[in-house]
């Protein structure tokens, strides 16, 4: 009998610690999510700062930084093409546009290709700059 209690003492003590190997690996995966999510989210909102103060440079690093920290959200994509935009290039906003779509599968991100390609996209702007670069294209 003593025997068999022995057995089950490490049959428990080796399920205890398979669990708990398995409750901090899916924790630390959790945790590391919810921190990309909170620096995207403070990305995105460095990048806007930047953007209302007419500072693309330092827009387009944030936006850059936004999109590296979680691809498969669409605001960083669409953020960084309304700069290209907002500075003529249409040729770069739509090939990141195209990358986006890639890994987001996003309608607003198709919305935004296609006026780029119509030309309406470029026409709401407003800006000659950007439908030169796309008549060149």
């Amino acid at each position: 009998m003593g025997e068999k209690n022995s057995k089950r003492r490490l049959t428990l003590m080796l399920v205890g610690v398979f669990i708990f190997l398995v409750a901090l690996i899916v924790g630390s995966f959790l945790i590391r999510n919810q921190m990309s999510k909170s620096l995207y989210s403070e990305s995105i909102k460095s990048a806007e700062k930047y953007l209302e103060s007419n500072d693309y440079e330092l827009a387009v690093l944030e936006y850059q930084k936004a999109i590296e920290l979680c691809p498969e959200n669409e605001s960083g994509y669409i953020g960084l093409a309304e700069v290209y935009l907002k500075n003529g290039k249409s040729s770069s906003a739509k090939i990141l546009l195209k990358r986006g779509l890639a890994h987001t599968g996003s309608s607003r991100i198709q919305y935004m290709i296609n006026g780029i390609e119509d030309g309406s996209l470029l026409a709401d702007a407003g800006e000659t700059e950007m439908k030169k670069d796309t008549m060149q294209e």
